[in-house]
């Protein structure tokens, strides 16, 4: 009994965590977040795909919604399907949060105001970054629903 004991914790001690890197992104068909520790067949792909975030040892190293150049996307996409021509990618810049940021097919309304994030010292810049884009698809969420709420135009009348 003993010896199982001494062995059960030199074993316990021998393990160390695994930080892996992590997708996540939002399933279409269902509206679920998936998590995988594979990336999904249309990460960093020309076609492209639902927004997928990369964590890696719990920090935040890529957003899909970022645009990059194409050599930082092939590099990107060596690097997480574990391809042999793999080299790191350059670092992606800092995410300007102004109006510009957000997709040209979705512009804010004037009575919307911009979102900036408040200055952190040091701190889980992932959090901050994922409430960030939370308000932001909360506020698409208000819009939508007040284009669906607004009443009907009257109908013209005919000649």
């Amino acid at each position: 009994m003993r010896r199982l004991l001494v062995s059960l914790c030199l074993c316990s001690l021998s393990i160390t965590p695994a930080a892996a890197r992590m997708y996540q992104w939002r399933s279409p068909a269902t509206g679920t977040t998936q998590l995988s520790g594979t990336p999904p067949a249309w990460y960093r792909t020309v076609e492209g795909g639902p927004r997928v975030y990369v964590f890696d040892a719990n920090r935040l190293v890529d957003d899909t919604g970022i645009a990059v150049s194409d050599e930082q996307r092939r590099a990107l996409r060596a690097a997480a399907f574990g391809e042999a021509e793999a080299t790191p990618p350059a670092p992606a810049p800092e995410p300007a949060v102004t109006a510009a940021a957000a997709p040209p097919e979705s512009t804010p309304s004037p009575a919307a105001p911009t979102v900036t994030p408040p200055p952190e010292a040091g701190g889980d810049k992932a959090a901050a970054l994922k409430a960030l884009i939370e308000a932001w698809d909360q506020r698409q969420v208000d819009q939508a629903r007040a284009v669906l709420e607004a009443p009907p135009a009257p109908d013209a009348p005919t000649p």
